[in-house]
């Protein structure tokens, strides 16, 4: 019985590159009819939503290492009840450090995420979370590569979804194709 998502969206960028430098800023405000969001067990249509925000971003190199963060602040709200949507953080980052080393390739991420409510009247929420990943890759040929990645490396105890375990240390190994 779901309808299908209208919305209309305003944004606004800026970005600023040179070299391996890069900063980008950018502001929305999406209205949105009938928005499809999942409270449990199914998918529901809000009637009427506004999600505006700020993302901001960068990259830079230094001493060999690259680094990438980025930063979103989202207030995504119900406009007939003016509570917050289900699962949406207000406050979202990531810090990504990485290093080439010849045909390797290691590094590291950092992931943070404000509290998220869980239900549609904001009395139940999963806290908010940090975690660190680490991944290696070997470059096999120019299209191939060799990925590890092992996911919340600290062990923290944080879920993605209420009633839904997130796994604690985990890991991933696999070989990946790009084409040239």
């Amino acid at each position: 019985n779901l309808k299908p998502e209208q919305g209309r969206n305003l944004e606004l960028g800026l970005r600023y590159q040179q070299g391996a430098n890069l900063l980008s800023a950018t502001a929305y405000r999406n209205r949105v009819k009938d928005l499809i969001v999942y409270v449990f067990p199914t998918m529901q249509n809000v009637n009427r939503a506004t999600l505006e925000g700020l993302t901001l971003a960068g990259h830079t190199e230094l001493a060999g290492l690259r680094f990438k963060a980025s930063y979103d602040w989202q207030n995504a709200e119900d406009e007939a009840t003016d509570k917050e949507l289900t699962y949406r953080a207000q406050n979202y980052g990531t810090l990504d450090i990485s290093r080439t080393l010849g045909n390797w390739e290691i590094g590291t991420a950092l992931v943070a995420s404000d509290k998220r409510y869980t239900n549609n009247a904001n009395t139940s929420k999963l806290d908010g979370y940090a975690r660190l990943d680490v991944r290696a890759n070997y470059r096999l040929t120019p299209e191939w590569r060799l990925l590890a990645r092992v996911n919340n490396v600290l062990d923290a105890n944080y879920s993605l979804r209420a009633g839904y375990n997130t796994p604690g240390i985990n890991g991933f190994v696999g070989l990946e194709y790009r084409q040239k």
